[in-house]
């Protein structure tokens, strides 16, 4: 009996954890996806929560910003051994110097209410310029199959830095709960552009 009610206990534990888990999920809608093309995707809220989801527009002057373009969540790339592709664009940043008077505007807030859905186009590129002296891109060879997965990535460390902080402290209602976490999409096929 002591040991049912172990494994009972143990059970609900994970399920707790399995549900706060998938509070937020991310599914494209895309059967494929196209280079150069929109993705469109939709955040999904399953709590009873409401959240704010922290959005980096830092590097979308030329996405032309209007809300439905953003760079976080963001695309991740796989061969066809699941092996995550890199993403060359670290050795580029690491020799600018960022300002950080401009990080400070360089995000928003986003509200998604409980049980709320929202629907955003992305547009997926194997090389993105990111500024007049920065480009990334990821390391493909187009012979071979790829898929690409969008993912969600905010930590702690980041919301508790003091410019981060001040700024959602001046922004943030009553019952609403900054997400801290990560969720991600299925991986979807890549047609690339001929």
């Amino acid at each position: 009996m002591k040991r049912n009610f172990t494994i009972f206990c143990l059970f609900y534990v994970f399920f707790l954890n399995a549900q706060k888990n998938s509070d937020l999920t991310m599914k494209i809608l895309n059967k494929k996806i196209f280079e150069n093309q929109n993705v469109d995707f939709v955040l999904k809220n399953n709590s009873k929560e409401n959240y704010y989801i922290l959005i980096d527009t830092l590097f979308l002057a030329d996405a032309k910003f209007d809300n439905n373009y953003f760079l976080n969540p963001y695309f991740v790339v796989v061969d066809e051994k699941n092996n995550e592709v890199p993403k060359i664009s670290d050795i580029l940043e690491s020799s600018n110097i960022v300002d950080i008077k401009n990080i400070n505007e360089s995000f928003t807030l986003l509200e998604i209410k409980a049980k709320e859905n929202l629907h955003f186009k992305l547009q997926f590129r194997i090389e993105r310029n990111i500024s007049s002296k920065q480009t990334n891109y990821f390391l493909i060879d187009r012979k071979k199959k790829y898929f690409a997965s969008l993912k969600y990535n905010l930590s702690e460390t980041f919301v508790d830095m003091g410019y981060v902080k001040k700024r959602i402290e001046s922004l943030k209602k009553e019952n609403y709960n900054i997400f801290i976490g990560t969720f991600e999409s299925k991986k979807i096929p890549i047609i690339f552009a001929e």
